[in-house]
């Protein structure tokens, strides 16, 4: 059946087939109206409710464990975060988490006219702004000189056990906007900025390369330091780069350990698309999926850098990286992947493509654990 305007979370079991004992015939699904909806990151709770995090606006959504719209939460399961109070025309949605108190966490972008702003949002457990955090559960970041045009988002959360959280992205607050780097903030508890992280709460870091920017799509932290993932060195289009990583202090300095001076990249042949996703394993391994080439046929990407931040020589074909197609192969044919996972120990990757004829299908791989592709999910 097609599906306009609609957020769907479709459930898939482990030997790969679908779940028809998820919501209606293996899919839950809320409908937006009249906007078009783009969900932008899902995520579990401790009682296995599903947020999804949505684009139309500043959205969240709630599903049951069981596939229904969850009516405890926000209005039929969707909780729509306002900004124009505090001045700004739009606001996106583009990462949910939830701490350890069952309080909701999302973050990403507010815009008014061409300045872009960073926003973290927390919720209680039904979808009330919470009082204690911020203004009205609101954190805005101002990112550059006021009225100057710039553009910024955050991508990602990390939420720590002392209700604090890192969230990661990217942002133009430069003189003139002539790049395009990785930002991050640490935000304590009550949604104040940790002047103890970098001097002020928040770090950003200029592209390494000489064309375009860097977009951070995940943060990780553990008791060593902050570590930054997603694609490097794109163009004016904002497609094309590389897949890489950058790993602070807890302090927010560049840790020089890491990589080349803190930053780790991987160069599929030829580049990934700016969307990129990101996991890091149990040994501290870090694993990147994305769409490579631009430009039709496209394949998924998966990519892994060892603990050090070098490419991953005992990953694919000593490369540390590898490309799969799902059978497209016409000039605009594609595979886009999306999302990356671990389901015990092997990687998943998952998005979508064409090379089922006549339509575009979800798509799932997975990797076994010799990096032989699995023959069927178990």
């Amino acid at each position: 059946m097609p599906f306009d305007n609609e957020i769907v979370v479709w459930r898939v079991r482990a030997d790969g087939s679908i779940d028809p004992a998820f919501g209606c015939c293996g899919y839950a699904m809320l409908s937006s109206g009249d906007d078009v909806e783009l969900p932008s990151d899902i995520t579990l709770d401790d009682r296995n409710r599903i947020l999804v995090s949505a684009l139309s606006g500043f959205d969240i959504v709630r599903f049951t464990a069981g596939g229904m719209p969850d009516t405890d939460f926000g209005t039929d399961g969707r909780v729509a975060i306002d900004f124009s109070d505090l001045g700004f025309e739009a606001a996106f949605a583009w990462a949910v988490g939830v701490d350890g108190a069952d309080r909701i966490v999302a973050a990403g972008g507010v815009e008014a006219g061409e300045s872009h702003d960073l926003v973290v949002v927390r919720l209680d457990d039904s979808g009330r702004p919470d009082a204690t955090f911020g203004n009205a559960g609101r954190v805005v970041i101002p990112q550059g000189m006021p009225g100057a045009s710039r553009s910024a988002a955050l991508h990602a959360i990390a939420v720590q056990r002392d209700g604090s959280l890192y969230a990661a992205g990217n942002t133009t607050a430069n003189p003139g906007g002539t790049w395009r780097g990785f930002v991050v903030v640490h935000l304590n508890a009550d949604g104040t900025l940790d002047a103890g992280f970098a001097g002020a709460g928040i770090a950003a870091f200029a592209p390494q390369y000489a064309v375009g920017g860097d977009w951070a799509r995940a943060v990780f932290v553990d008791r060593d330091g902050v570590l930054l993932a997603g694609g490097c060195g794109y163009g004016a289009d904002t497609e094309s780069g590389w897949f890489c990583a950058l790993r602070l202090d807890l302090d927010g300095r560049i840790d020089a350990r890491y990589g080349a001076g803190g930053w780790a990249q991987i160069t599929p042949a030829p580049v990934v698309r700016a969307r990129v996703s990101a996991l890091r394993q149990g040994d501290g391994k870090l694993v990147l999926a994305g769409t490579t080439p631009i430009g039709g046929p496209t394949d998924f990407a998966v990519a892994r850098l060892t603990q050090a931040g070098e490419p991953d020589a005992s990953f694919g074909a000593g490369s540390g990286y590898v490309a799969v197609s799902f059978g497209g192969n016409t000039s605009d044919s594609y595979d886009h992947a999306a999302g990356i996972a671990l389901q015990g120990g092997r990687i998943v990757a998952t998005g979508d493509t064409d090379g089922v004829p006549y339509v575009r299908a979800l798509a799932a791989l997975r990797l076994a654990n010799d990096l032989v592709f699995a023959g069927s999910f178990d």
